[in-house]
């Protein structure tokens, strides 16, 4: 039999081969539906079935041999990242959603509720019998019932789940909205006060992490904290400790003597977070930080053009702004000041003394440097290295480089 293949191989294999099936037919209780269904099972990435052209051919001969309800029995006790289809959770998501919908089509949403499975919020499979439908959960109220309640997670349907919308439509007892969840935060909150109160118990490391976070939700949404936590406002002194509170004044203090702002924090901490990131990964090492550094020749003919231009209209103008300064001493005119082949490079005198002079195009507020004669020029003690933009023309010194880029720390250990 031909067999489906996403490649362009032509592949057949035998219907049964030593006892043990090959070819899968998919086939639906509708016959409209085989189609889609044969779409479904080839989009999974699951075992062989035949092409679409010989599909229905095939199925006459030997009817079907796969179900819809076969795929729901592959869920249980399965994992969404562990699951089959493609290599993102979108794909996963969005093929759970084509499965669901046409097992629903099928055979009506009353039979499917019985037995199919569908995703938690915590990736697990699980009955949907078993699950509430998330209503729009404030996510920061969310996070924090998480943590004080882990096992929710699999209370809560998948948030992208949306073929079952129109059956949870109506049953808004299965139905968990944001007051809901803030109701068992208060719950869970209250029973460690008096936990705490009873037993003078010191509060663990974690507990507090969790009681920071909901007292940084307090001051970020206030006015729908007295809506949703009317029993834990009036407490929301417990909710630090003294050696908590003396902790984050100390942060606060800090912040406030090196001159920064909310907005200023909040960058630096961007920033420090992007460099950790960067630090973490194993692959970043001197090679890469050149490689990122590096500029990459883009070669055609058109920019080869507008870089010729570029430069072409920087030496004119260097030239002439140099020759206006007195401490220069240039040939007479600018032709005579090219060198044959080297279009950066030229020669001048400065107080009677020789130097050489760099020239580079800074438009798009960046300095490239192509040829090796450039750099070593540069690593020359006799030299001046000139930008223009086609308005301005500066010389660039080793201290515009390092207050440019922030360079406060040159390894040496190659030099």
């Amino acid at each position: 039999i031909p067999v489906y293949n996403n490649s362009s191989n032509y592949e057949k294999k035998p219907y049964q081969e030593s006892g043990k099936q090959k070819i899968y037919l998919p086939i639906a209780k509708k016959e409209e539906n085989d189609t889609l269904f044969w779409n479904l099972f080839v989009n999974g990435y699951y075992e062989y079935t035949t092409t679409l052209e010989t599909f229905l051919g095939w199925r006459k001969i030997f009817g079907g041999n796969w179900h819809l309800n076969q795929f729901n029995k592959m869920l249980q006790e399965n994992k969404l990242e562990e699951f089959q289809p493609s290599v993102n959770e979108m794909n996963k998501i969005k093929w759970l959603n084509d499965f669901y919908s046409l097992w629903i089509n099928d055979e009506g949403v009353d039979t499917v509720v019985k037995s199919v499975f569908v995703p938690t919020q915590s990736g697990q499979f699980i009955s949907i019998e078993r699950l509430y439908f998330d209503s729009n959960i404030n996510n920061d109220v969310k996070a924090i019932l998480f943590e004080l309640d882990p096992p929710f997670k699999n209370q809560l349907m998948h948030r992208d789940i949306s073929a079952f919308d129109d059956y949870f439509k109506d049953m808004l007892s299965r139905h968990y909205d944001t007051e809901k969840c803030a109701n068992n935060i208060e719950n869970k909150v209250t029973a460690i006060l008096s936990e705490e109160t009873v037993n003078q118990e010191k509060r663990a490391n974690e507990v507090q992490t969790i009681f920071n976070k909901l007292t940084d939700f307090f001051l970020k949404e206030p006015q729908l904290t007295e809506i949703i936590f009317p029993k834990i406002l009036s407490k929301r002194m417990l909710l630090s400790s003294p050696e908590e509170t003396l902790r984050r004044m100390k942060i606060a203090e800090k912040v406030e003597q090196n001159g920064l702002d909310l907005a200023g924090l909040e960058e630096l901490i961007h920033y420090y977070q992007k460099l950790k990131s960067s630090l973490d990964n194993s692959t970043f090492d001197n090679e890469e930080i050149k490689r990122q550094l590096q500029h990459i020749v883009t070669s055609t003919p058109e920019m080869k053009r507008y870089f010729d231009s570029m430069l072409s209209r920087s030496v004119q103008n260097v030239y002439h702004y140099l020759k206006k300064l007195t401490q220069y001493e240039l040939p007479d005119t600018l032709e005579e000041w090219k060198i044959e082949d080297n279009q950066t490079v030229f020669f001048a005198k400065k107080n009677n003394n020789e130097i050489i002079i760099v020239i580079r195009p800074t438009d798009n507020n960046v300095i490239i440097f192509f040829g090796d004669e450039e750099l070593e020029v540069l690593d020359s003690g006799t030299y001046e290295l000139w930008t223009d933009n086609g308005t301005d023309q500066k010389i660039i010194t080793l201290g515009h480089l390092l207050k440019t880029t922030e360079i406060t720390r040159i390894p040496l250990k190659k030099l």
